[in-house]
């Protein structure tokens, strides 16, 4: 009954933000969201991509919701990352813009979306963040993200170059 209850709540609110998305689709991903917690890009992906092929208007639903958890929300905005799509990329902007949402939501828009596309196109990335950020504290932070992300990037490489040292190595003393 209670989850009966749940999904009602979720379907009526939700619907008010599009009409065209299939309710059962919404209520699953909206139940993904809320079980997975901490998991990598594939598992976001695949979960997804499971029940939509293309999710993103369900996360944007999700994330527009005002009966939807906050994790929940954070959840959909991680998942954005997964989604290599021009779609996914617009989401985050419209995210993190919104000068009236979540302090928390567009920190973590803003972070995903330096993630997702400071190594690929750094100078692309800094003047969305630029054109769509007003408040230096946005601005600031979005620098910081950009900076982590590459580090982190030439880090997973040195990784990956030490490892196949450590392989080499090996087959050297075998």
């Amino acid at each position: 009954m209670k989850r009966i209850f749940i999904f009602l709540l979720i379907v009526t609110s939700i619907g008010i933000y599009s009409e065209s998305l299939d309710p059962i689709k919404l209520e699953k991903i909206t139940s993904f969201l809320t079980q997975i917690r901490h998991t990598n890009d594939v598992d976001w992906k695949n979960g997804l991509e499971s029940i939509d092929p293309n999710p993103v208007p369900y996360l944007e639903n999700v994330i527009a919701s005002n009966t939807v958890r906050t994790y929940v929300k954070g959840n959909a905005i991680e998942a954005l990352k997964a989604l290599q799509s021009n779609e996914a990329d617009t989401l985050l902007i419209k995210v993190f813009g919104d000068a009236n949402g979540s302090k928390n939501l567009r920190k973590s828009a803003i972070r995903v979306y330096a993630e997702k596309n400071a190594t690929v196109n750094e100078s692309k990335t800094k003047a969305v963040f630029s054109t769509t950020l007003k408040e230096k504290e946005f601005l600031d932070f979005s620098t910081k993200q950009i900076d982590t992300a590459k580090s982190k990037k030439q880090f997973q490489k040195q990784g990956s170059q030490l490892g196949k040292t450590d392989m080499l190595l090996k087959k050297k003393t075998d």
